[in-house]
């Protein structure tokens, strides 16, 4: 963007800026490929974990980026051919051609990318409800365990139960001698 900017604003030649913004169309169609293809990788590998590790080829990536590159380089060159001022070109074959890349780009890519997002997010919110249940149960559950285990290490005599329960289920709560039930503090004298 910073190069096509450059020279629009230096008055460039006409063809340098369309080899760059032929660029910046190839860029963005590469990028959006792959990642149509990282997301939908991703969620065949959280949704069905056990067919990805069977079925997954080593050489499946790298022949399914090698695809989506020819097909972005094909169509921006197709692009670049048929709607260029510069070729002589036909309105309706560029018009085909447009098409072509809008139906690729907003009939393929974007929909199978928010599919796989989608249910990606949904599997990832489900095992987090999960993850946050199991978590709260076992939080309850080692509370106790934690407690018993912190008191048992109490040094020095202890205190009867009944007594603690009894102090803990009285209405007013115990004055330490620095306070009063008004709530001025008698050290101050007020």
């Amino acid at each position: 963007m910073a190069s096509l900017l450059s020279l629009e604003a230096a008055n460039a030649h006409p063809v340098a800026y369309e080899v760059l913004r032929r660029v910046k169309y190839f860029a963005y169609t590469v990028g959006l490929s792959m990642l149509t293809a990282i997301s939908t990788l991703r969620c065949v590998s959280v949704v069905c974990p056990v067919w990805h590790r069977q079925h997954q080829s080593p050489r499946l990536s790298a022949w399914v980026c090698a695809a989506l590159w020819t097909l972005s380089l094909v169509m921006n060159t197709l692009a670049a051919v048929f709607c260029s001022k510069y070729w002589r070109s036909d309105e309706n074959q560029c018009f085909v051609v447009d098409a072509v890349l809008s139906v690729l780009i907003l009939g393929i890519f974007t929909p199978v990318m928010t599919v796989s997002s989608a249910t990606l997010f949904v599997q990832v919110v489900r095992l987090y409800s999960c993850l946050s249940r199991l978590s709260a149960a076992v939080s309850c559950g080692a509370n106790p365990l934690i407690y018993f285990l912190v008191g048992s290490r109490h040094v020095g005599p202890r205190e009867p139960l009944e007594a603690v329960l009894q102090r803990a289920l009285q209405e007013a709560p115990e004055l330490e001698g620095r306070e009063t039930p008004s709530g001025y503090n008698n050290e101050e004298g007020v």
